[in-house]
């Protein structure tokens, strides 16, 4: 069964299109996938920097603080966020991004400033190239008809993001199952 929350029309302009979706829950596999491939992308061909203090590497975050510069996003996930590393950090902006459907016109937005992104990605990566970008920028706003659940303040995203329990149940039935590990095949009794 489905729990029917409320219609949440915030204005999207799309009509009826993402009528009676279902919301996509952080944990779930579909939202681990889609989160794990949108940080591949804005890391693709990210110049590799390291910031001045702590000897961090420089991530999609600092690029899109350089770019978007008194983003209310990025203000809301630098105060209140958990994380402490700039993939944390960069991650708990995709989720912002995602429960507020505003990451397409973020990424949008921060391409506009050439100075930023030259300073940060190479020729021949996805945020540069005006026609990738702009695919994954359309793909986002796609997106937008899909309700997105996820508290990007609770998690702590410095690791990476975390795998749903569904995920590993996957990953260890390709192992043999651990838990029926009784009854052997060769008889040994």
């Amino acid at each position: 069964g489905g729990s029917g929350g409320g219609g949440d029309a915030s204005g999207n302009g799309n009509g009826s299109a993402g009528a009676g979706l279902p919301a996509l829950d952080f944990g779930c596999v579909k939202m681990h996938r889609l989160c794990t491939q949108l940080e591949q992308a804005l890391r693709h061909k990210l110049v590799q920097k390291t910031s001045l203090f702590g000897g961090e590497r420089k991530d999609y975050w600092d690029y899109l603080c350089a770019a978007l510069k008194g983003d209310d996003g990025i203000t809301s996930v630098a105060r209140t966020s958990t994380c402490r590393s700039s993939a944390g950090r960069g991650r708990g902006l995709l989720l912002y991004g995602l429960t507020t459907q505003t990451l397409a016109e973020r990424l949008q937005v921060a391409a506009m400033n050439a100075k930023a992104t030259r300073e940060f990605y190479q020729e021949g990566s996805i945020v540069r190239s005006e026609h990738l970008h702009a695919r994954l920028v359309d793909a986002l706003y796609h997106l937008n008809v899909v309700r997105f659940r996820a508290d990007p303040y609770v998690h702590t995203l410095d690791q990476g993001w975390p795998v749903p329990p569904t995920m590993l149940d996957e990953l260890s039935i390709g192992g043999g199952g651990d838990s029926s590990s009784t009854g052997t095949a060769d008889g040994g009794g």
